[in-house]
């Protein structure tokens, strides 16, 4: 019983040794401040951030406030906005379009008049033709729309016949698929300036044709070639003449 005591002091003294001789952990301000930064940082919950955007705000997350017929809206939209991701959408119509004029020169490489002057049936009477074309408008993206003025000069019973031929022209597809090659046909009126007696002096004139062109090749000039037929009815009297015709010319894109 004597030594109870002596032992009691011994189990409380050595816990309290040993512990003496355990190294503290070493904790400095500075890393005390690291790590009070980094648990903050941690704190910022529902937040979005667009990567590499650096205009990006905070969205909040306020599904829990939205009413159920919004939140259906939402995933209504999510696969449009999906798919103008990846496809999006073509330009407006409204929007501006290249101007388009075209000067060219050509003449007839066969042709037939009917009724025409003294002779009821002649050959080679188309001598030239100078025509203006310009780009007006288009539709959905597949064919233009143009105005075209076509100056005109025959030889009817050796006298010297001129017109003034104004059509709309149609072709396609547009210019702004830059195609090379085209088709189109047109309707219009034709005025005589020269014509011989006893004959109308105004017309029904319509024409079709293919086309090649080549945009911009310098400066917004371009080369364009057409071959097709230009016929027309005189319309007070019964004669008629058909043509075919070639045509070498510049095309401007400005």
């Amino acid at each position: 019983m004597k030594f109870l005591p002596v032992l009691l002091m011994f189990f409380l003294v050595a816990p309290l040794s040993h512990a003496e001789y355990k190294p503290a952990p070493q904790y400095g301000k500075k890393k005390a401040d690291s790590y009070f930064i980094q648990r903050n940082s941690r704190r910022v919950q529902n937040t979005v951030v667009v990567p590499d955007d650096p205009y990006a705000q905070p969205q909040q997350n306020n599904n829990k406030q939205q009413s159920p017929q919004q939140l259906q809206n939402k995933r209504q939209q999510a696969p449009v906005q999906q798919q103008q991701q990846y496809f999006p959408p073509r330009a407006s119509q409204q929007s501006p379009g290249p101007h388009v004029m075209a000067l060219q020169l050509g003449f007839f490489v066969d042709d037939k008049a009917h009724r025409w002057g003294k002779k009821s049936n002649d050959e080679d009477v188309g001598q030239w033709n100078l025509g203006v074309t310009y780009l007006l408008g288009e539709w959905l993206n597949s064919m233009d729309l143009y105005f075209r003025g076509d100056l005109i000069g025959y030889k009817i019973d050796d006298e010297a016949s001129n017109k003034l031929s104004l059509n709309g022209l149609i072709t396609f597809p547009d210019v702004r698929s830059g195609f090379p090659i085209y088709f189109g046909g047109g309707l219009g009126l034709g005025v005589f300036f020269d014509q011989v007696d006893d004959e109308s002096n105004l017309s029904f004139d319509y024409q079709l044709l293919v086309g090649a062109r080549v945009l911009d090749i310098y400066n917004g000039i371009g080369f364009i070639a057409e071959a097709g037929v230009k016929n027309h009815v005189f319309l007070t009297s019964t004669g008629q003449f058909n043509g075919y015709f070639f045509s070498l010319g510049s095309v401007f894109r400005f």
